[in-house]
């Protein structure tokens, strides 16, 4: 009977988590596509997502996909990144910032690379509960189709 019980509050309790508790408690990742198939360049693109992108987890990353992802790579020295690199070993150098609904202003830099490169803020968090109403990204060299996106997760 116990077991029933706790069993029925759980699920109850669950099914009355909105998206973003649910999201806390498990630990899923929040990922939103903002553009496909974009082409960035020397000039600021501009990307309002709408809604506005939710900052409900503690890390917070703009997505860049390429097509030929898995040849891009970092320059390390020791454990620091030197920079991003094209698969023929040129630097690249990507400008992304974000603006939260509050007006501030962030900067992101890359910050991990696997089936895509990731870039998020150096050393402060965006504010959660905020929302980033718009995107900017620039790049040294002409990159086409780019998939961006907002990835957000807990950590531990």
């Amino acid at each position: 009977m116990n077991k029933m019980l706790i069993s029925l509050f759980l699920v109850f309790t669950l099914s009355g988590c909105d998206s973003d508790l649910y999201n806390e408690l498990f630990r899923n990742p929040y990922q939103v596509e903002i553009a496909d198939k974009v082409e960035l360049g020397a000039d600021w693109k501009e990307f309002s997502p709408d809604p506005a992108l939710e900052i409900i987890n503690q890390t917070q990353w703009i997505t860049l996909e390429f097509e030929d992802v898995i040849t891009w790579d970092f320059k390390m020295d020791g454990f620091e990144s030197d920079g991003l690199l094209d698969k023929d070993g040129n630097p690249v150098q990507i400008d992304i910032k974000v603006l939260t609904q509050d007006g501030t202003t962030y900067y992101m830099s890359e910050t991990a690379l696997a089936g895509f490169i990731a870039f998020g803020t150096d050393g402060e968090k965006l504010p959660r509960g905020s929302s980033v109403s718009k995107v900017y990204i620039k790049s040294d060299k002409v990159i086409a189709n780019v998939k961006i996106g907002w990835l957000c997760i807990t950590g531990k």
